[in-house]
């Protein structure tokens, strides 16, 4: 039980990883494009929308 415990936690544990690059990746691609055009998503929808 331990051991499929640990290939569990192994496994999540990089999906995590992976998500928050995605995250942190396309955080810096709307910081890039709102600082080209000088817009932010407040500036453009009235509130922070995802």
């Amino acid at each position: 039980m331990h051991d499929w415990r640990k290939i569990y936690e192994r496994y999540w544990a990089h999906r995590i990883d992976l998500i928050r690059q995605w995250a942190e990746r396309r955080m810096l691609d709307q910081i890039a494009r709102e600082s080209q055009t000088g817009k932010t998503r407040r500036d453009n929808h009235g509130g922070w929308s995802f």
